[in-house]
Order: structure tokens, then C-alpha cells, then sequence
């Protein structure tokens, strides 16, 4: 039985979401009466977890970093959510390994609803077994813990059959907590010193040769 599994990240792996994020994160904070960082500071919150980054980087309280988080989605969920595309060579990947027998997933700290909705607006939700995000901002934030639920959703114990492929540390940090071995995107927002220190198996500069290198190795096939 091939076991094989893909599990993406979203933002900055499938898609270039930084418009409709960086919009939410600025009217965010000015709505907290917080000065706004340059986009270079901002860039970095692109990934992971909202509750993580305003407590942790605007020292917010657990009261004020879930109002934060409130302002982050009304303006992502109208109009931050419409401001993203697919990277280039995106589709082909996807078509050319899912040829291979490779099967697919997302496993994102994008909020589930949110999640749903871009993925069905850029046309590629069909390609995935199963798309996995926080219900809420309180459960499953963290990658590992949105990787562990996916692995469960697909009833997967053993993990050397899956390859999680994402742009940020916490892809590949929230991997290896699982035991789960991971291939870098460097046409994200993460740099390959970035990957390569938090573990990452191997780096890759675009969608085509991330798919080139797929194709070259063979499914993973339980005996």
C-alpha cells in the first residue's frame, strides 16, 4: 500500500499571500493604537502563529493578543484574503506529483475557514486529501500541532512516508517533532540558513525543481 504523503504549507509554499497579510497585520495594530513596522519586520510574521507573534514580538497580553488577533481577521477574512496568487509552477507541481502516486495535504497555522476559502478561490483545493488548519485561535495554532492532526486525519502512525515542504523554520521545527522529514521552499519567506539550521532535509529555489526532484524518488511502499 504506497503511503506517500506531501503535506504543504500555505502561505509562502502555495501561495504568495503577503498583500492580504501584511494589509491585516498594519490595520491590526493601528487599531491598537501600535506603530507599524517597515514591511521587512512585518515579512516575518508571515508564518507563524498571530497568538506567538503579538505576544511575543508586541508584548501584548492574552487579552489584548486575542483582540489583535480579532482585528487581523476582519480585515483578512473581506478583503486581506483576496489579495494572494499562486506561485508560478504551483499547479504543475501538484498535477506532476500527484502522476507519481504521491497524495497530498495542507497543513497550515491559517485558520481552517480561512484556509478553505483561499485554496477554493485559487482553484487547487481539489488536489488535497485533506486541508488542516486551527478551528479557532486557541486550538491547534502551532505547526506541529496542526502536522500531528493531518497525520491523524489520514490515519498515519509511520512517518517516513511523508515529506512536509515548507517556506518557514516552524516547517520545518513543527516536522521534526513528528518525526517527519522536510524539503524547504526557498521561494517563500524564509531563507535556506533559516531551513537548513531548524533541520531541513533539503532546499529547493522553485516549484520546478522541487517537482523534478519528486519525480525521482520513488513512493514510499509499506511491506
Amino acid at each position: 500500500m504506497c503511503v506517500s504523503y506531501l503535506f504543504f504549507d500555505l502561505d509562502g509554499t502555495l501561495a504568495d499571500s503577503s498583500e492580504g497579510i501584511l494589509g491585516a497585520l498594519s490595520f491590526s495594530l493601528r487599531q491598537m493604537g501600535l506603530p507599524v513596522p517597515g514591511r521587512q519586520t512585518l515579512t516575518r510574521f508571515i508564518g507563524p502563529p498571530l497568538a506567538r507573534s503579538f505576544s511575543e514580538d508586541f508584548a501584548l497580553s492574552p487579552a489584548d493578543t486575542q483582540r489583535a488577533i480579532s482585528f487581523f481577521h476582519e480585515y483578512y477574512s473581506t478583503a486581506g484574503r483576496l489579495q494572494c496568487r499562486l506561485y508560478d509552477g504551483i499547479p504543475e507541481l501538484l498535477q506532476s506529483v500527484r502522476a507519481c502516486g504521491y497524495r497530498l495535504a495542507v497543513a497550515t497555522c491559517k485558520p481552517q475557514a480561512m484556509a478553505d476559502a483561499v485554496l477554493g478561490r485559487l482553484e487547487i483545493d481539489g488536489f488535497f486529501d485533506v486541508i488542516c488548519g486551527p478551528e479557532d485561535d486557541s486550538v491547534r495554532t502551532e505547526k506541529h500541532e496542526v502536522i500531528a492532526h493531518v497525520m491523524q486525519a489520514l490515519r498515519l502512525s509511520d512517518p517516513r512516508g511523508i515529506r512536509m515542504i515548507g517556506d518557514r523554520q516552524d516547517d520545518a521545527l513543527g516536522a521534526a517533532r513528528n518525526g517527519v522529514s522536510c524539503l524547504g521552499a526557498l521561494w517563500g519567506f524564509g531563507s535556506e540558513k533559516e531551513l537548513r539550521t531548524a533541520g531541513a532535509e533539503r532546499c529547493f529555489r522553485t516549484p520546478q525543481e522541487l517537482s523534478a526532484h519528486l519525480q525521482k524518488q520513488p513512493p514510499f511502499h509499506e511491506n
